[in-house]
């Protein structure tokens, strides 16, 4: 095919490009300008309520005494400034600017940081440059500057001091968390199952175990594991037992404690997944794992090896170091699968084997201790291959098989159908269906053209 040149340069592109991207207007007349104002509001935590109603006033106050009707309100609640993602107030506010939905000339905020502490200061210069050029100006109450170079260069600097702000507490936050980890301090707030929370006071004293969904009182106070008791230490040792030692599914496992009465902490039923989670936490036998990522800047980082993962002994386990390994080797010859092992299967098939002396799809499928032919046939491919790695020899003819298990000859067919008349006085296509000794009426009338030609060459 070919190539078609590339297109030349030419004036419209200028002009397609001015008329989408204006210029902001740098100089307007007194009598144009409009007074009506919208105040952006943001505040990163939820725990600074009143940070949100001193922006607010503080913002109302520079209105008033400027001359501005403040028409619109957009807040943004408890979301960092490094990014526009999450921010909906700051989103809808840009959205309403740029759609032309904006009833206001004028963006008041509190400083250039409640516009965002963005990583990239050109970024928060961008956000600012698209009000402007849609004929909306941002002014900023405290850090009031002017125009010009002088004034422009003071504001990035501005904007460069806020982003510096937040990796330096972004950075003695990593560490803290860090060296917390390492002494044993709980990482997170919401308790597991298997363990409970515990207050450690300022000065490493111990203090109350927390209830679920309890917090700390004070800042300077913080957070231990410890190993859950009663009732909830007793079910997370049946799991590993059902699992390791009974063989149990996970589902199974979970099926048998919701009948129980048994729950989890929220009153909910037991699930897979939350056998599965026990079963999997090294805080089953005391073990607590940090640092298996790191995030900068609330930008989460791939997930490291379990070989790069620190590690520290909080407390006694539940259930002994052997019985969380066997539970662990259990989980890999499942490879992936949710019930039971491919040993386990061929297990238990030869049991049926013995008790039954057969195997039939129908057999299996009736048997509770073991799982359909359907999932047979899932992991092994065929339902055959599973019978035979359980060590039974199919005949090759289901009914009317000679003693070697070949089909029966047309003479041992013709003194089978004597011997069922002798035995019951009559024949009939029912009886020879439910003599499982005779081969089939299909193979019968292969054999001989029809039942009744059958009938007479046995001289019935």
């Amino acid at each position: 095919m070919e190539k078609r040149p590339a297109p030349e340069y030419s004036a419209h592109v200028d002009d397609w490009v001015v008329r989408r991207i204006r210029p902001a207007r740098i100089e307007e007349s007194p009598k144009s300008i409009d007074r009506r104002a919208a105040a952006y509001l943001r505040v990163s935590t939820l725990r600074q309520p009143t940070s949100l109603a001193l922006q607010r006033r503080e913002l109302q106050g520079y209105a008033r005494s400027e001359g501005f009707d403040i028409v619109a309100v957009y807040e943004d609640v408890g979301k960092s400034g490094m990014t526009l993602e999450k921010r909906s107030g700051l989103s809808r506010l840009l959205f309403d600017v740029v759609t032309k939905r904006a009833n206001y000339a004028h963006v008041l905020v509190l400083d250039i940081s409640r516009w965002g502490r963005f990583q990239d200061p050109d970024e928060a210069a961008h956000y600012e440059f698209v009000c402007r050029s849609h004929g909306v100006s941002v002014t900023y109450c405290r850090d009031l500057v002017g125009g010009g170079p002088p004034a422009q260069l003071a504001k990035q600097v501005r904007r460069v001091m806020a982003a510096d702000y937040v990796r330096q507490i972004s950075d003695r936050t990593r560490r803290g968390k860090r060296g917390a980890a390492e002494a044993g301090r709980a990482p997170g707030a919401w308790p597991r199952y298997l363990v409970d929370r515990q207050i450690i006071e300022a000065d490493g004293t111990c203090g109350p175990v927390l209830r679920c969904g309890g917090f700390r009182s004070h800042p300077l106070q913080s957070l231990r594991l410890v190993p859950a008791t009663g009732e909830r230490s007793q079910t997370v040792r049946r799991i590993f037992q059902m699992f390791v030692e009974g063989g149990r599914s996970m589902a199974d496992i979970a099926s048998i404690l919701s009948e129980e009465g048994i729950f989890w902490t929220d009153g909910s039923r037991w699930t897979r997944r939350r056998v599965a989670r026990i079963l999997r936490d090294p805080l089953s036998k005391g073990l607590q794992h940090y640092g298996r990522s790191r995030t900068v800047l609330g930008v989460r980082g791939p997930e490291l090896d379990s070989g790069r993962w620190g590690e520290i002994q909080v407390f006694e386990g539940i259930v002994s170091e052997e019985m969380f390994e066997a539970a662990q080797a259990r989980f890999r010859a499942l490879d992936g699968r949710y019930a039971h092992t491919r040993e386990e299967l061929v297990s238990g098939l030869k049991a049926l084997l013995d008790k039954e002396g057969r195997l039939t799809a129908a057999l299996i499928d009736a048997c509770p201790e073991i799982p359909s032919a359907r999932r047979y046939m899932s992991r092994f491919g065929t339902l055959a291959e599973a019978e035979r790695l359980a060590g039974y020899v199919k005949p090759r003819v289901s009914r009317g098989a000679a003693p070697d298990g070949k089909p029966l000859s047309r003479a041992a067919i013709l003194e089978g159908l004597r011997r069922l008349h002798q035995d019951r006085g009559r024949v009939n296509v029912s009886l020879i269906q439910a003599d499982r000794r005779l081969p089939s009426i299909g193979l019968i009338r292969k054999t001989f053209g029809t039942v009744t030609a059958a009938y007479r060459a046995a001289g019935l």
